[in-house]
């Protein structure tokens, strides 16, 4: 009996961590996956500088899935033009974005699943100072 009870115990623990952890990641179930933060915020930033970036996406499905990544612009470049994710496995995307003007800036990132219409966008925001 006493052994009984140390194993359901160790099964309710497990799965109240598997939930915690599971819920940290925002789902996108039209593209199958699960991303942490869809934003990243860099603060103020010199305007010589480039900005970089990480965003962590998870496949949420049990087919391996192939994602088209689009930056907005010129100025902004990936890691990778595409990735495919196996089932329920991990992927980061760094982008790295060049300041070109003074102010508040918004850079774009979309990802958008090979065979859908839907899409989802990543940004990265923050203010570009002068140096002078």
């Amino acid at each position: 009996m006493k052994m009984y009870i140390i194993k359901l115990t160790l099964i309710v623990v497990c799965v109240n961590c598997l939930i915690m952890f599971s819920s940290c990641m925002n789902r996108c179930p039209e593209l199958s996956i699960a991303i942490r933060n869809s934003e990243c915020e860099c603060g103020n930033t010199e305007l010589c500088d480039s900005v970089h970036a990480k965003f962590r996406l998870r496949n949420v499905s049990a087919d391996t899935i192939r994602l088209m990544l689009v930056p907005e612009c010129d100025c902004t470049t990936l890691n990778a033009d595409s990735l495919v994710l196996a089932p329920y496995s991990h992927a980061t995307i760094c982008a790295d974005a060049k300041l070109n003007y003074v102010g508040e800036y918004v850079k774009y990132i979309f990802v958008q699943k090979e065979d859908s219409e839907f899409f989802l966008t990543l940004s990265i925001h923050g203010n570009a100072i002068s140096t002078e």
